[in-house]
């Protein structure tokens, strides 16, 4: 019985230490993901609100 247990769980440090670092590395990412769509989020407000502005003749496109 004991033996048993021991070859089910002789690479459990090793599978607990890659999981540890698979979650380490998706919580990095989704940091890194929601400041990505929080810019994008941003600037889409800015050019909605810019469109929306050129729309009621409130500012003028700039030729170049």
């Amino acid at each position: 019985m004991l033996e048993d247990i021991d070859e089910r769980t002789r690479s459990y440090s090793e599978w607990k230490a890659t999981i540890n670092e698979k979650v380490a590395t998706l919580e990095l990412n989704d940091i890194q993901q929601n400041k990505t769509l929080t810019s994008i989020n941003d600037n889409l407000v800015k050019i909605s609100t810019q469109v929306q502005l050129l729309l009621d003749n409130k500012i003028k496109m700039e030729n170049d």
